[in-house]
């Protein structure tokens, strides 16, 4: 059994990568932020693919959040092989499509909580788990480019600093034997798959 731990689960990309991973015969472990109801209908359709699957609430990233995500997830799946953290997608867009003068550092804020600060959290926490993982990868899947033409300057900011901030992790992480990856996702591309196959992942089958 393979065990995935992936991000806001309940948003546009990463739903579609948690199905493949259903799909592909991984256990399949995600955080939300969203409503529990939505959390508990993605979790029964992964189900439904055979998939063992749970939901767990993370709303701020925050250290103790993302920590007890990270422990109750190896604990009922038995590990964690693979850390997908997606970010960046919002499903609507309108009043949050703010200009400098329209933010303020609650929202700013927010918005590098969900990209740098949970990047590194996770990364933290998953890290013991991975390295006795011969097949840990470490993704990094950045959305907001989906939404390049309305995003705003907080946004923009952390799509580009999480970019960097891989690389600069990336060499800790080759120490331990653990890959990290960056990728911009969009639904113009057959993206979740083209995942698979750069980690190396084979279909699996139970």
């Amino acid at each position: 059994m393979v065990a995935a731990f992936v991000t806001n689960g309940t948003g546009k990309f990463s739903r579609e990568l948690c199905r493949l991973l259903a799909r592909r015969g991984f256990s399949v472990s995600f955080t939300y932020g969203g409503p529990e109801e939505e959390a508990r209908a993605i979790e029964g359709e992964l189900r439904a693919l055979g998939a063992v699957s749970i939901c767990l609430p993370v709303k701020d990233f925050s250290a103790p959040e993302l920590s007890g995500a990270v422990i109750e997830t190896a604990e009922r799946l038995g590990g964690i092989d693979s850390l997908f953290y997606v970010f960046g997608h919002r499903d609507e867009e309108g009043e949050d499509d703010k200009m400098l003068l329209d933010l303020d550092y609650v929202e700013w804020d927010s918005v590098m909580a969900g990209g740098e600060r949970g990047f590194f959290l996770s990364c933290k926490y998953a890290l013991p788990y991975l390295v006795s993982s011969a097949r840990a990868r470490v993704w990094a899947l950045d959305a907001f480019q989906y939404g390049a033409s309305s995003q705003n300057l907080a946004e923009y900011v952390s799509s580009l600093s999480i970019e960097n901030m891989v690389a600069f992790i990336s060499r800790e992480l080759s120490n331990y034997g653990v890959p990290a990856l960056y990728r911009r996702i969009s639904e113009d591309e057959n993206w979740a798959s083209g995942i698979m196959e750069e980690s190396g992942f084979p279909p699996l089958r139970r």
